[in-house]
């Protein structure tokens, strides 16, 4: 076990600070919202670790791979940074993962949850531990993301329990976004200059189901693409494969700014292995769904992702 440096002085508000995401890009909206409130109160970003008063490492948990590689990464910033700077270590792998990190990167001095986004600026300045709220809209967000594309998270979480999967375990049920605040975020991105939002979430195809009246993806999307002047294509990622409708298929075909375009993890083809993974399909469910696709979305993209 490497010993815990000696408590270093919190340094001055409003600092430079240096970030980097790992893992997904929900991860990576994370980061932005980040930036965004320490940009918005007085934080200056910089290009360079070593110029940081504040070093954010945004890490992944989702695989044990991803876990090894986000402490390499703390690890590798840590002895790169200033004595007197602070480093972060945010997002999935500190959710669940802690003490770990504390164990093999005794620098990290700053923890920060996939749930306290918002609570980072305060533990910065020296502030209780108090509850975050969840980012809305109204929150700051720093894009990241080039060529005028940007992805827009509609929910967090996840309520499924596929076997092979932390995620529940990381960032807890789904929660899902209104869809006044979502189409509230899109028109900003727009008037920002971003002309592609790509809608993420751990699980797309279950959107609205925790909200009252239970709105749908389709009445999602619909909304974006009806009354958020400025952006030219939605694109849908993170579909899972059991709960795509109709409705949203026909929504695809048919308007101009909906892509034709679907990411679908499929992971999957043995109905075996199937059904240990808890996905809820078999490999017929699967063949019928990428026919009816096609049938309904001439000229459709599918993008998939398989465990093997």
């Amino acid at each position: 076990m490497k010993p815990r440096p000696p408590r270093r002085p919190a340094p001055r508000a409003f600092g430079t600070v240096w970030a980097v995401t790992l893992g997904c890009p929900k991860n990576r909206v994370d980061t932005e919202v980040m930036l965004g409130d320490l940009l918005s109160h007085g934080y200056a970003l910089t290009s360079e670790p070593e110029d940081a008063d504040v070093v954010l490492v945004n890490t992944c948990g989702f695989l044990a791979a991803a876990r090894d590689e986000s402490l390499a990464v703390l690890d590798d910033v840590a002895g790169r940074m200033r004595p007197d700077a602070r480093l972060v270590a945010a997002g999935c792998m500190t959710q669940q993962f802690r003490d770990r990190i504390r164990e093999a990167v005794p620098r990290a001095d700053v923890f920060v949850g996939v749930h306290d986004l918002l609570a980072l600026r305060g533990r910065l300045e020296g502030g209780a531990m108090a509850p975050s709220p969840e980012p809305t809209a109204a929150n700051p967000r720093l894009v990241t993301t080039p060529a005028r594309s940007a992805y827009l998270k509609i929910a967090d979480g996840c309520s499924r329990r596929c076997a092979f999967c932390i995620i529940p375990r990381i960032r807890g049920r789904q929660r899902s976004r209104p869809v006044d605040d979502v189409l509230a975020e899109a028109r900003a991105l727009a008037a920002s200059g971003v002309r592609e939002a790509v809608l993420v979430a751990q699980d797309l195809t279950h959107y609205g189901t925790d909200l009252p009246g239970t709105p749908t993806l389709a009445d999602l999307v619909r909304r974006l693409a009806d009354d958020a002047p400025g952006l030219d294509w939605i694109r849908l990622m993170y579909l899972y494969p059991r709960d795509i409708d109709d409705a949203l298929l026909d929504l695809m075909a048919g308007h101009p700014r909906v892509l034709k375009y679907l990411d679908i993890p499929v992971q999957h083809g043995d109905d075996r292995v199937l059904k240990a993974m808890r996905r809820g399909t078999t490999a017929r469910d699967l063949l019928r769904l990428v026919a009816r696709i096609r049938a309904r979305v001439p000229g459709v993209v599918l993008r998939t992702t398989y465990l093997v």
